[in-house]
């Protein structure tokens, strides 16, 4: 499996929920285990072969360059893909286009950590007529969240939104393996959501499907979740 590929991080939201026990960090760099939560997932990209990463920055960007630079210190190329107003997910990865470099590609967000096997969801993404692969994880509450409605064939048909339902299920796990056409859909210089825009119109064509992940998942953007991340990410 050829992993070189791009891979795209995003780092550029605002960390509302996080901002008052983080005043003074974006999100993706709260402290664990004294290291930033993103270099968690770098370690992860890069024991995979996923060296070409562009963070997609915003919000207190200087301090995640500073830190990170080039990659140099953490086995990775990394490039910066900057907004100067909030473009949205989308909006974001229209913003970084000409920086992927592969036809097929991951995005990331930068506040959700998933332990997986990267080659795995690369190829069954590639095995699929599907445009944009979501990795979905169990949950035991999906109200948090939201969930996803995924048939026998891993097409996902459908969303349920925040609050709607409760139990066990399948959720986005805010990781994605996409295809660059995805691209040709998303308006350039705009607002724009992938979750809220993009994908109802890749489900309308069946182009959407689920990666069904067993391993760990954790999202920080809750300030016990941070802190429960201490027992979740890799030593």
């Amino acid at each position: 499996m050829n992993l070189s590929v791009t891979t795209l991080i995003l780092v550029g939201g605002l960390g509302t929920r996080l901002r008052g026990v983080l005043p003074d960090l974006p999100k993706p760099m709260a402290p664990v285990r004294g290291r930033p939560f993103l270099e968690y997932l770098l370690h992860d990209l890069k024991s995979a072969g996923l060296q070409n990463i562009v963070f997609c920055v915003g919000h207190q960007s200087e301090k995640i360059e500073a830190h990170f630079g080039e990659g140099e210190n953490f086995g990775v190329h990394v490039e910066y893909s900057r907004e100067r107003e909030l473009l949205g997910t989308a909006g974001a990865i229209k913003l970084a286009q000409a920086k992927i470099k592969s036809e097929n590609f991951l995005l990331l967000n930068g506040d959700c950590y998933n332990q997986m096997d990267y080659a795995a969801l690369l190829s069954q993404h590639g095995s699929t007529p599907g445009a944009a692969t979501v990795v979905a994880t169990r949950v035991a509450d999906r109200t948090r969240f939201g969930s996803l409605n995924i048939d026998a064939e891993k097409r996902i048909t459908g969303f349920e939104e925040k609050g709607a339902t409760s139990g066990a299920g399948w959720i986005n796990a805010g990781y994605y393996a996409l295809n660059q056409c995805v691209l040709e859909l998303i308006p350039t210089g705009e607002v724009c959501s992938l979750e809220r825009e993009i994908f109802p119109q890749l489900v309308s064509r069946d182009q959407l499907f689920a990666y069904e992940n067993e391993g760990a998942f954790i999202d920080i953007g809750l300030p016990e979740e941070w802190k429960r991340a201490e027992s979740v990410l890799p030593r």
